[in-house]
């Protein structure tokens, strides 16, 4: 398995360094690019939603939550209450 690796990575720098550098280079910043948006315009993407999302609650919709009266464990006559 060792040898295996070296073999490899002998391999992998001989073909580096005979090979064109330019192209080495533009294939890294090509990789580069390719990370950058994988990770920082998905997360972009991800926090432009959750603002949209919570802009939306505070000025568009908002949120309804609807208690019992103080000092009772459950809303009587709920069906009723739907109703209106």
């Amino acid at each position: 398995m060792l040898e295996k690796a070296r073999v490899s990575f002998f391999l992998a720098s001989r073909s580096i360094t005979r090979g064109n550098k330019g192209i080495t280079i533009f294939t890294v910043f090509v990789l580069t690019l390719i990370f950058i948006q994988l990770v920082l315009f998905s997360s972009m993407l991800a926090g432009v939603t959750l603002k949209f999302n919570e802009l939306m609650v505070n000025f568009q919709t908002g949120n309804v939550v609807v208690e019992p009266k103080e000092e009772e464990r459950y809303i009587e006559d709920a069906s009723a209450s739907r109703k209106r």
